[in-house]
């Protein structure tokens, strides 16, 4: 008698990137986007103004006394990522452009070709943001600039999340979402840092600040970063002419055993990490931060760079990077950190007696309501609904106690250590 008979079946399947996606970069299409950009409130030149006029598209309320923006003494630039980017950790998009005149002050001189989003693929939507700056004659040419010098007239929208993102299979979107802003002085500046990964021979990329490979300790600028044990020898700069900047061609690739630290104030963090090498795609790039996987993908010849983005809470004064789970050769080009701000709350007592709380929270964030009336034991009430890409708003139908306090936490998600979150500044119900 013949023994059983096993039959295999192979199955082959094919798995192809799909290309970056890409955008419309014009902020005046007739009946689909008008939002105009101002100059700076003569009365108060600090006073940062959002929203669309009247005559926008879609119509609003604000009204602006700064002039429109106008001609090539103004820079306006594209900054975009995922949605799970923070928008301080967006990455500016080529090409910048100026303003039209006359006419069509106000609107920028749109280029003739579509904008690429690095780390969004085709039909995914983007986190976006559009900023504008006075350029002093041409010599403020980018971002980083800008933020170094509080006398600077600048601006910025409120992020917006894009339709689908065109290319091969689909037609890029328009800017839907995006309303007009005015230009102001100083501002608040947003906690934050980054790091370009490369050799000492390179030129450190503007508003970066460079890690050699060497270990942990004090660097020039004051702040205490570094690695477990030396990584300089892994420390290199591609002979690629592929790389869109330094920070993409400067590198160092990991030992399986590195763990890279950088001190700073506990609190919840947007961590925005690139890896990649466009001279090697042999790989498999997975990076953590504080334990939550922040990079993860498989380089190839047409995407050799892996950008990824996490939420993580920082409880011990460093946030700690190190190869994930089934890495091999992490070639980490450059890190970007940033501080989320505390929610703060917005509070309404309705005719019903219930409280309405409303608040303006990240786009890549989650947050959840708690309550307390001796602002020690805390009790969660439910997740705020998000009623536009940035607003949260949330209803206590049960609101009685003339002492309670509420706010808003900030859920680190996904989680693969406990959950733990960031609270928001809490407000007092009177």
């Amino acid at each position: 008698m013949s023994g059983p008979i096993v039959i295999l079946v192979l199955v082959l399947s094919i798995v192809t990137a799909r290309s970056q996606g890409q955008l419309l970069f014009n902020n005046r299409v007739n009946d689909i986007v008008v939002a105009p950009l101002y100059g700076p409130e003569p009365s108060a030149p600090g006073l940062a103004k959002h929203g669309n006029t009247v005559s926008g598209i879609p119509a609003g309320t604000q009204t602006y006394s700064g002039a429109l923006l106008s001609g090539a003494g103004f820079t306006a630039q594209l900054f975009g990522g995922s949605t799970r980017v923070v928008a301080a950790n967006l990455q500016p998009l080529a090409p910048t452009v100026t303003f039209r005149t006359g006419t069509g002050a106000g609107f920028v001189v749109a280029p003739s070709f579509t904008v690429s989003v690095p780390g969004v693929a085709e039909a995914e939507s983007a986190n976006v943001v559009l900023r504008a700056w006075e350029n002093r004659a041409g010599t403020i040419t980018n971002w980083a600039q800008v933020l170094a010098d509080p006398g600077i007239a600048r601006g910025e929208s409120l992020p917006f999340v894009t339709p689908s993102l065109g290319g091969a299979f689909h037609a890029p979107p328009n800017l839907i979402g995006l309303e007009s802003f005015n230009l102001a002085t100083g501002g608040v500046q947003r906690f934050s840092l980054k790091i370009n990964f490369q050799p000492t021979n390179p030129p450190v990329p503007l508003g970066y600040w460079p890690d050699t490979g060497v270990t942990f300790g004090a660097k020039s600028n004051g702040i205490s970063y570094g690695w477990s044990h030396s990584q300089s020898a892994f420390a290199k700069q591609s002979k690629s002419t592929n790389s869109p900047d330094v920070r993409y061609a400067t590198f160092i690739e990991m030992e399986s055993n590195a763990v890279w630290e950088i001190e700073v104030p506990d609190g919840v963090y947007g961590v925005h990490a690139v890896a990649g090498d466009p001279g090697a795609t042999a790989g498999v790039y997975r990076v953590e931060a504080e334990g939550i996987l922040a990079v993860y993908g498989t380089p190839t010849a047409s995407r050799p760079w892996i950008e990824g983005d996490a939420i993580v809470e920082v409880a011990d004064g460093r946030l700690t990077l190190s190869n994930g789970f089934g890495a091999m050769s992490n070639r980490i080009c450059f890190l970007e950190i940033s501080r989320l701000e505390q929610a703060r709350l917005e509070l309404e007592r309705l005719t019903n007696g219930s409280i309405a709380l409303g608040f303006n929270g990240e786009i890549g964030a989650e947050y959840a309501i708690e309550a307390s009336s001796n602002l020690v034991q805390w009790t969660e009430l439910g997740r705020p609904a998000r009623n536009s890409v940035h607003r949260f708003e949330f209803i206590d139908p049960l609101a009685a106690d003339p002492t309670r306090f509420y706010r808003a936490r900030t859920l680190i998600l996904p989680t693969l250590t406990a959950p733990s979150a960031l609270s928001s500044l809490p407000a007092r119900l009177r």
